[in-house]
C-alpha cells in the first residue's frame, strides 16, 4: 500500500501548473488512478482530437505524442496529455464492453477475474478444481456413445479448469487396457 500512495504522489507531484489549473489537472489526474476508465485506442498514435478526461493505454512501440510511454496510462487534460505510471493491481474498466482490465506484473490482463470462487445470489457457482476423474474404462459392457459423450463432458470440465487434467497412464485391468 505505502508503494501504491508513493507511486500515486509522484504522478501527481509531477505537475508543475498555475494553481487554479493545477486544482483541476490534479482531479483529473486522481480520478484516472483511482477508476480509470479506458477508451480504445486504433493503432499506434494518440487519437487526434481526444476529449478532456479520456484515458488509454499506451501500446507497445507507441508513435507521436505517446512514443516512449510504452504500457502507461495516457490521461488527456485540458493542458494536454499526462502519463501515468501504472502500479501493481491497479483496476480499469474499458468503456466499450465493461470488460475489467487490471495491471499484474508489469503487463495489463484484459478481462481476466482472478479469485477463489463465484457466488451468485449467495450460493457458490464456481470453486476451486476439484481433483481429477478418470475416464471411463473396462467393465463387462462397452457404451462407446456413453463413454464418448462422458469423454466430451470430461475434457470441457478440464478445459475450464473445473477439474484438474487426468495424468495419462496406462494400466492393464484384466480384459482391457484402461487409458
Amino acid at each position: 500500500m505505502a508503494a501504491i500512495a508513493a507511486q500515486f504522489a509522484a504522478n501527481v507531484w509531477r505537475l508543475k501548473l498555475r494553481s487554479e489549473r493545477w486544482d483541476n489537472e490534479a482531479l483529473q489526474i486522481l480520478d484516472s488512478l483511482i477508476h480509470p476508465v479506458l477508451e480504445e485506442v486504433e493503432g499506434r498514435e494518440p487519437p487526434n482530437s481526444p476529449a478532456p478526461g479520456s484515458c488509454y493505454i499506451v501500446p507497445d512501440g507507441a508513435i507521436g505524442e505517446w512514443s516512449r510511454e510504452d504500457k502507461k496510462l495516457a490521461c488527456f487534460t485540458q493542458a494536454g496529455w499526462r502519463f501515468l505510471e501504472p502500479y501493481e493491481g491497479l483496476t480499469a474498466v474499458r468503456q466499450a464492453d465493461a470488460v475489467p482490465v487490471i495491471y499484474l506484473n508489469g503487463q495489463w490482463n484484459f478481462g481476466k477475474l482472478r479469485g477463489f470462487e463465484l457466488i451468485i445470489d449467495g450460493r457458490k457457482m464456481i470453486g476451486r478444481p476439484t481433483a481429477p476423474i478418470a475416464a471411463p474404462a473396462g467393465g463387462s459392457v462397452v457404451d462407446k456413445e456413453a463413454r464418448a459423450a462422458l469423454a466430451e463432458v470430461l475434457h470441457s470440465l478440464r478445459s475450464h479448469g473445473l477439474i484438474e487434467a487426468q495424468k495419462e497412464s496406462r494400466i492393464s485391468r484384466g480384459k482391457g487396457t484402461c487409458v
